[in-house]
């Protein structure tokens, strides 16, 4: 049975792959810069979400300082940046600050519509 965890998930161009590419369900990546306010700001709500949605949403964090190769790989420019992969496939990006979670929740399931 998939395990999905309970809180944010930190990932590298190591594991990147098994923790997203091969994850059978919804991955939220978030791309952030340990100097980037938002990110600071938004990481303990990222925390709840993940907790709120454990079972249906796994939530996925890369320190672009850390593993530049992974954001060059997606073209992130820019802290913060979400990706939203399904299955392995991404189905949603979106660069800059949503707002706040309850908006990043909102553009996650508008994505999921769209789709």
């Amino acid at each position: 049975m998939l395990q999905f965890p309970s809180h944010t998930v930190f990932a590298s161009s190591g594991t990147f792959d098994r923790d997203v590419l091969q994850w059978p369900g919804l991955v939220l990546v978030e791309f952030y810069d340990e100097w980037c306010h938002y990110c600071q700001e938004i990481a303990p709500e990222l925390e709840r979400l993940a907790a709120k949605r454990q079972g249906t949403l796994k939530i996925v964090k890369i320190d672009m300082q850390k593993d530049p190769m992974l954001s060059l790989r997606y073209s992130v420019k820019g802290a913060p940046s979400f990706l939203l992969f399904r299955n392995g496939d991404m189905l949603a990006r979106l660069d800059g600050s949503p707002g706040n979670v309850d908006d990043l929740e909102k553009w996650i399931l508008f994505s999921l519509l769209k789709k």
